[in-house]
């Protein structure tokens, strides 16, 4: 049975089940850039003033001057469609119709959000390619869920040449109830015909290793290379690495 190896623990694995932003790619570089863009643009638009930037970035966990994400905010966690809908609440409540903000938000934050990244914008952390390969070889199945749409999600696998490793996708615009929920997860098992109990999850971020938790998983991994601060999430992980590159295959 595949083995791998976690920092000092041993797990026995059929499928690991990753986050992507922030575990398998630079969260900060491509949100940080996304979040910049549309807020500022959204603002711009709005003919807001700093107040209103600054309400939009402590409602979604960004801090703009030092490009990061807030630890389980909506921008490190949530879906598009949750963000879009926290964004619009900020315009209401500065004094917008529903109408007026739901029309400024769509038009001018979610569809740059939505809009696909350009190439150098994703960055991959770590050897994904040849780890995720090295995964298949030995007979471990790769499940990927993200909070992000599809399309953008299938855009950066495609960029990073990783799709190809992947045996099940679960994104945030999907039929399926988003993290911290179990049902990803969940589906991943059926789909792959593999109990949770023989799966492990790896995330950055406290909604990922919940949803782990919540889905009855061998092993729940914390990786440092997110939005996740250690003390965030030692709370549900059975164990917190620096990266994906601490996590070992051994047999």
């Amino acid at each position: 049975m595949p083995q791998v190896l976690v920092g000092t623990k041993i797990v026995d694995i059929d499928l690991i089940v990753f986050d992507k932003d922030g575990t398998l790619i630079d969260f900060f570089y491509l949100w940080g850039q996304k979040a910049r863009q549309s807020i500022e643009t959204l603002v711009a638009r709005v003919e807001g003033d700093n107040a209103l930037l600054q309400a939009i970035c402590a409602r979604l966990g960004c801090d703009l001057g030092n490009n990061r994400v807030v630890s389980d905010s909506d921008m490190a966690c949530a879906t598009i469609a949750d963000v879009h809908q926290a964004t619009r609440q900020v315009l209401c409540d500065w004094g917008l119709s529903i109408e007026q903000a739901e029309l400024a938000t769509q038009t001018h934050f979610t569809s740059i959000l939505m809009a696909l990244p350009d190439v150098d914008m994703i960055r991959p952390i770590g050897s994904l390619n040849k780890f995720l390969q090295d995964c298949q070889q030995i007979g471990i199945k790769i499940g990927v869920v993200t909070s992000d749409y599809r399309a953008g999600t299938q855009f950066a696998l495609e960029t990073l040449d990783i799709s190809a490793w992947v045996d099940v996708l679960v994104c945030g615009d999907d039929a399926l109830t988003s993290k911290p929920s179990p049902a990803p997860v969940l589906h991943i098992a059926t789909q792959c015909q593999i109990k949770p109990q023989r799966m492990m999850v790896v995330g950055d971020s406290s909604s990922d290793l919940l949803m782990g938790k919540n889905a009855g998983v061998a092993c729940c991994v914390g990786v440092l290379t997110g939005t996740g601060t250690q003390e965030s999430l030692q709370r549900y992980a059975d164990i917190v690495v620096e990266s994906i590159a601490d996590i070992q295959i051994i047999s």
